[in-house]
């Protein structure tokens, strides 16, 4: 099946990683803003007469700048992970690039991003890894899985 329905709208694999890269482009943006910020107030911060108070200011926001750089770091491999996703490559169990409609709700195993809305429809991003990823990995159309004491039913998958 090459897409799932909601509300009679249909929601393609497409869309749910064209969703997952906009996300990303805009949290690689706020990043780039965050670092660009600290870098101005590095910068402008000027060696003041209270040398213990300016030295503690300099170390949180070189702090500041290696957190939004090593979040930038991750931002750009799950980027990369989605550009290597083929969304008209047909599936026909699961694995890295499925899209998948279960009993329990809709997943897209790409890498982990958590939840997007679709057309009213909650879609989990997670990454293949993940325990629901594993106890999914390689399943097909109609396959039961148990997973947290729930029987999870795979309904399609893209």
């Amino acid at each position: 099946m090459q897409e799932l329905n909601s509300n009679n709208k249909a929601i393609t694999k497409k869309q749910v990683r064209l969703s997952c890269m906009n996300l990303l482009q805009k949290r690689i943006h706020e990043l780039n803003e965050i670092e660009r910020s600290a870098q101005e107030s590095a910068a402008g911060d000027t060696k003041s007469s209270m040398g213990d108070k300016h030295e503690t200011s300099r170390e949180l926001l070189q702090q500041e700048r290696e957190m939004a750089g090593r979040r930038m770091a991750e931002a750009i491999r799950q980027k990369e992970e989605l550009e290597r996703i083929l969304p008209e490559h047909v599936l026909n169990q699961v694995q890295t690039g499925a899209l998948v409609e279960t009993s329990i709700g809709t997943f897209f195993f790409a890498t982990a991003l958590g939840f997007i809305t679709l057309h009213e429809k909650k879609i989990a991003v997670l990454s293949i890894a993940s325990p629901i990823g594993q106890a999914l990995k390689e399943k097909q159309l109609g396959d039961i899985v148990s997973f947290q004491n729930k029987d999870i039913r795979i309904i399609s998958i893209a």
